[in-house]
């Protein structure tokens, strides 16, 4: 899939308004035309209150591009880094594994990066990597608009690799950033860059959307399903924002394959 200008466009559109309504409840909200899962062949349909329909495993392409690799981040999204720390870099193994760290961001309306939660190990002299949460530099935190790689290829015949964070202050910028690391990895991403980070073998990166569960705020992985977050619920509501107003999605509850769809950013589940 290759996403255009255009795409990219309706995606910022898109986490815009989640981000504005992301705070309100389902108790309340002003309810427009519901959004409806609609059994077909090959696929189920999502049909939107306009009567768009898209099938249900194509949801989330407007927001990540597969062919390429890489998912877009806005509003009520997260990044979500975890880094395996050894007593000694060079001999990765059970008896040498001293721990795991993580550090979570949430992306801001503006787009920007802020740490949301953080669980490092105590520093030590002899510690010879960074700590999990400066491996982005703060320059890069509080750019607008970041792209995550999940996998790139440094070195086809030394086989490195890692997910990459890219970021710009434009979208102009980041399209011509992407088309530079595509090309050449190496080139794009230098050492001290304050627009991208390259990941290590020792380190993960990934994408999480948050969610509203019963009136909690929750945070799902990246292509959570519906039928995740509802397995145990007797019933249930689901509700997904279209053009700033919480609105209800109609399905068959009892229907496995209307429970394969795809949760996005700021949805609002109601379950018992």
């Amino acid at each position: 899939m290759s996403t255009n200008r255009g795409d990219s466009t309706w995606v910022r559109a898109v986490f815009a308004v989640v981000a504005l309504v992301m705070s309100a409840s389902c108790t309340g909200a002003r309810l427009g035309p519901y959004f409806r899962v609609v059994p077909g062949l090959p696929d189920y349909l999502l049909q939107s209150p306009d009567s768009v329909t898209t099938p249900l495993e194509a949801i989330l392409d407007p927001f990540q591009d597969t062919s390429e690799g890489w998912i877009e981040l806005g509003p009520s999204m997260e990044l979500r880094v975890e880094q395996a720390i050894f007593r000694d870099a060079d001999e990765r193994t059970v008896a040498n594994y001293v721990g795991l760290e993580t550090v979570r961001y949430v992306v801001l309306p503006s787009g920007k990066l802020q740490q949301i939660f953080l669980e490092s190990l105590p520093n030590s002299d002899g510690r010879t990597v960074p700590r999990v949460e400066d491996l982005i530099p703060v320059e890069q935190l509080r750019l607008p608009q970041h792209r995550l790689f999940l996998q790139v290829i440094f070195d086809r015949e030394g086989g490195t690799q890692g997910a990459v964070l890219l970021s710009a202050a434009s979208m102009a910028a980041l399209e011509r950033l992407t088309r530079e690391l595509i090309n050449d990895p190496q080139a794009a991403c230098r050492p001290g860059s304050d627009f991208c980070t390259v990941f290590s073998e020792d380190s993960t990166a990934g994408p999480d959307i948050g969610v509203v569960v019963n009136g909690r705020p929750r945070s799902v992985p990246w292509t959570t399903r519906l039928r995740g977050i509802v397995w145990e619920a007797e019933s249930f509501e689901l509700y997904r924002f279209h053009d700033g107003v919480l609105t209800r999605v109609e399905l068959d509850t009892n229907d496995p394959l209307a429970l394969a769809l795809f949760l996005l950013p700021g949805d609002h589940i109601r379950w018992r």
